[in-house]
């Protein structure tokens, strides 16, 4: 966003260089340079400690440890909303990827969001157990890295088998998504260095794993018994089988991460449908997507993509996104998960 002579380009078979001129204002002066706005570590703790120290988010607010990195710095796990064990439940990562600070700025508007006394925010918590880690490679932040934890590795691509002393956090984030019954939604929140706009990258369920899917949306419903004149309430499961044995023209596919994500595109102007992808490249599948997509397919599993450049449809065409923008698409995602479980979600935790 400043400099001229702006040049980034292949200078080595293996290294790219990105060169400007920059002037500045006072001889001696202290500049500092960062490719986004900056979320610090502090940042976080400080305002997690604000949110524990409310005595009105005690109620439904929980800050707990879910380990300590490599460099003995604790990552964090935030619960809202429903606490009981078979509460269904949704769960919301970041900034495994530590240079994306982006994803900081938008788990910080969902947050401010959930937190809040709105009423879309108050359904949710009624609703659901909302499990949020904010910062899942606190030593790269620390430590200004741009992708890598401390072990020289990339986070992400390590979830299909965690080393649980070289790479902790993942590997007790993976134990906390399998050991979660009711899990239904599953987003990990990062930032784009080469597109532009904010998109998502989803994993769709395949023809074989319809029936998984159906578990997460079919209320139970109820008959009246034939000669009885009283409400039966119809088993989930069967209402599940009987839509499984529809012909293939009147449900071909069950799109429900499509679906969510048409929801976001309508409440927010930031974010872009058409850029977003439903595919699972081979180089992703130790991702945290595709991985859980793998091992749980009835969950909903997505990335949520910021661009650390800026925008090139829509309203905010020609713009760079601030951390503004970044804090109401978190707010906007809220919005758009209400929406989704209110119209979809099936709650078993009390059956």
């Amino acid at each position: 966003r400043i400099g001229e002579k702006v040049s980034f380009g292949l200078t080595t078979t293996t290294c790219f260089t990105l060169s400007f001129a920059f002037l500045v204002d006072y001889d001696l002066d202290l500049c500092y340079f960062a490719s986004g706005h900056p979320y610090t570590y502090s940042d976080l703790q400080r305002y997690l400690h604000d949110c524990e120290s409310d005595c009105q988010k005690k109620e439904y607010f929980m800050r707990e440890v879910l380990c300590t990195s490599l460099a003995g710095n604790r990552c964090d796990v935030l619960t809202i909303g429903k606490t009981t064990e078979t509460a269904p439940c949704v769960v919301i990562s970041a900034r495994v990827h530590s240079g994306e600070t982006c994803a900081s700025w938008m788990i910080h508007g969902l947050l401010d969001f959930l937190l809040g006394e709105s009423p879309e925010a108050v359904r949710i918590r009624n609703m659901v157990c909302v499990k949020i880690i904010p910062m899942l490679n606190p030593d790269g932040v620390i430590c200004g890295k741009s992708r890598f934890s401390l072990a020289g590795v990339d986070l992400n691509r390590m979830y299909s088998d965690p080393n649980p002393n070289l790479h902790p956090t993942v590997f007790h984030f993976r134990e906390l998504l399998q050991t979660i019954p009711n899990l239904r939604f599953f987003c990990d929140f990062h930032g784009h260095s080469k597109k532009q706009n904010i998109f998502a990258y989803a994993c769709s369920p395949s023809r074989l794993n319809r029936r998984k899917y159906s578990s997460f949306v079919y209320r139970p419903q109820t008959s009246k018994r034939a000669g009885m004149g009283q409400d039966d309430p119809i088993n989930p499961v069967q209402k599940a089988d009987e839509v499984d044995t529809k012909a293939q023209s009147d449900i071909p596919y069950i799109n429900y991460p499509r679906e969510f994500l048409e929801i976001l595109a309508k409440s927010s102007p930031m974010f872009s449908f058409e850029h977003s992808n439903f595919r699972s490249p081979v180089g992703v599948t130790s991702s945290a997507r595709v991985y859980l997509h793998r091992t749980r397919p009835n969950v909903l599993s997505m990335t949520l993509e910021g661009s650390l450049c800026g925008m090139n449809v829509g309203k905010y065409k020609g713009m760079h996104l601030s951390s503004d923008h970044f804090l109401q698409m978190g707010n906007h995602f809220g919005h758009a998960l209400d929406e989704f479980l209110s119209k979809h979600l099936v709650d078993t935790s009390a059956t």
